[in-house]
């Protein structure tokens, strides 16, 4: 009897190659729950540009077909995304990325290939505090923002900001 899947994961476009050559299982933002990394080397299928995905894990009931973090090849023809992997690299206790480009062509129009490494780390809209004084400050309300440093390799960088009010009484 087939089983039926409890979550299909679609390319985006026509051609693009979801699932690459390799597809990994990892818990990249430590929160306890597995997360997908999968290429898409076909990505822009005219130009073979290429994408790599990570989908992160939930609990059943959650879990979305939408990629939480998406890495993009840099020129036409490269097929970024062919091979994905992961591992501690810089051993700081969060997975890192690796992104091959198999068609990668050299200095010399050779094909020689390149790989891209993405280091993982905190998830910072998780773990900013705020710590300021208030001495010598005028009651009222006063907004505090902090630059985020993005991920490597995020793309949506328009939350690298954040911003709290707070009420300074006497």
């Amino acid at each position: 009897m087939d089983e039926k899947a409890d979550l299909v994961l679609e390319g985006e476009g026509a051609k693009s190659s979801l699932g690459g050559d390799r597809t990994l299982c990892a818990d990249f933002n430590r929160d306890g729950y597995g997360d997908i990394l999968t290429g898409a080397y076909n990505w822009q299928h005219e130009d073979k540009t290429g994408r790599a995905h990570i989908f992160y894990g939930s609990e059943r009931e959650r879990i979305d077909t939408k990629p939480d973090r998406i890495f993009s090849g840099e020129i036409p023809n490269i097929r970024f995304g062919h091979d994905v992997g992961c591992g501690d690299f810089n051993s700081d206790g969060y997975y890192d990325v690796v992104v091959g480009a198999w068609s990668y062509k050299g200095i010399d129009e050779e094909w020689t290939g390149r790989a891209w490494v993405y280091c993982g780390g905190p998830d910072y809209s998780h773990q900013l505090e705020f710590k300021w004084g208030t001495t010598n400050t005028s009651p009222g309300m006063h907004t505090l923002k902090a630059p985020i440093v993005p991920l490597s390799g995020e793309e949506d960088t328009t939350d690298s900001t954040m911003t709290v009010t707070v009420e300074v009484k006497k």
